[in-house]
């Protein structure tokens, strides 16, 4: 068996889709079913680099500007569209005929050129289908529905032309079957965490706190994090949030960081010490797969607040609470009641150390290749 994969990312660098992208084709070298890997850029050294294959020279540094430009100058600047052509064209000429081509990218024309030539193709979908993104984020888009509905017409392509659909959590399936995708192209594949390094480490600490992780903005529900804390009003409790703030909160982040001194902004930092320094995470996101923040968290034996949509890799009361999205009350009802109680946060902090024990990255690998070689053995 010989797999092709695309990833329009840095192949092993941690936080983005070439870490997972790794993780798979990782195993699949070692189990001898490695024909290429098309990417951006590399940052690992497992992988002989014979088998790794850059988009063009340059190209990674072109892709942050355009993104750049993006994220700081003007929103409605189509970096997204750019890099996907861009992608599109030179992936095309690197592809060739092979058993299973993976990629992490919504291209229509790469798949389409894929199966024309008779491939397995398997898409790994980065989040939810677009209608339910759209569904959940209208009242913060930017853009017209026009728009969007050209972007629902290039993903009934996209889908048309992906023979399987990998989707780590219940919540982007339940998506894709509400738009029509069957069922049975489907695969559930939960993500990963570094067990090893994600890890309890009992610190004394003055305050209680609570902890965000994640890029400030709108569709992670932000607005009403920050509701829902400024009503509680806990005492000795503290709010911690960390992440790149996107513009589009700028203002409302300064409007209660000003009201309430227990709000506290540390920008961009590595999680590890928050998540050993907190006593509960909440991540009240609108739309995700499933967002690494939880399982690094649950790792770290956090008891969880989240939603459906951030795709949880626990059920209701076990790790945690999940809650409705967009609800404030919610939130701060879970929040105050895991405040209060010490015993019930150590307990679903060690159910969730449980639970993701056995989902390692080596395990993660691991279960993406024995999903190839059940595909492999139906054709």
């Amino acid at each position: 068996m010989k797999i092709i994969y695309a990833s329009n990312s840095d192949l092993g660098k941690h936080g983005n889709i070439g870490f997972r992208t790794f993780q798979v084709a990782k195993e699949a070298y070692k189990r001898g079913y490695l024909d290429k890997i098309i990417v951006k850029g590399n940052k690992q050294n497992f992988i002989p680099k014979k088998y790794i294959k850059f988009i063009f020279p340059f190209y990674r540094l072109l892709n942050l500007f355009l993104t750049g430009i993006n994220q700081s100058i003007s929103a409605r600047f189509p970096a997204f569209d750019i890099n996907l052509k861009m992608f599109d064209f030179f992936c095309k000429r690197k592809l060739n005929k092979c058993d299973i081509f993976h990629i992490y990218d919504d291209s229509v024309a790469i798949l389409k050129k894929s199966h024309e030539m008779g491939n397995i193709n398997i898409l790994d979908t980065q989040m939810a289908h677009p209608v339910t993104s759209y569904e959940v984020q209208k009242e913060y888009r930017l853009d017209s529905y026009e728009h969007a509905k050209k972007v629902f017409d290039l993903y009934k392509k996209v889908h048309k032309y992906a023979d399987y659909i990998i989707c780590s959590s219940d919540f982007v399936i339940d998506s894709f079957i509400k738009n029509n995708i069957p069922k049975n192209k489907l695969i559930k594949l939960l993500h990963g965490v570094d067990i090893n390094k994600f890890k309890k480490i009992k610190n004394k600490k003055d305050k209680f706190c609570c902890l965000y992780v994640g890029i400030l903005t709108n569709r992670k529900g932000i607005k009403f994090l920050l509701n829902a804390w400024t009503k509680l009003n806990l005492k000795n409790a503290e709010l911690i949030l960390c992440g790149r703030l996107n513009k589009d909160v700028k203002s409302l982040m300064k409007k209660y960081m000003k009201n309430n001194k227990n709000i506290k902004y540390k920008g961009f930092v590595n999680p590890l010490e928050e998540y050993q320094n907190a006593d509960l995470f909440v991540f009240p996101s609108l739309f995700e797969s499933s967002a690494k923040v939880l399982y690094e968290a649950m790792a770290c034996e956090l008891p969880i607040i989240t939603t459906p949509n951030a795709g949880p890799p626990f059920k209701d009361k076990t790790a945690g609470f999940i809650v409705p999205i967009k609800n404030s009350g919610a939130l701060a009802e879970k929040i105050k009641k895991l405040y209060l109680n010490k015993k019930l946060r150590e307990k679903m902090g060690k159910q969730g150390r449980e639970i993701v024990k056995n989902l390692s990255w080596e395990n993660y690998g691991k279960k993406m290749n024995d999903i190839y070689e059940k595909i492999r053995r139906r054709k």
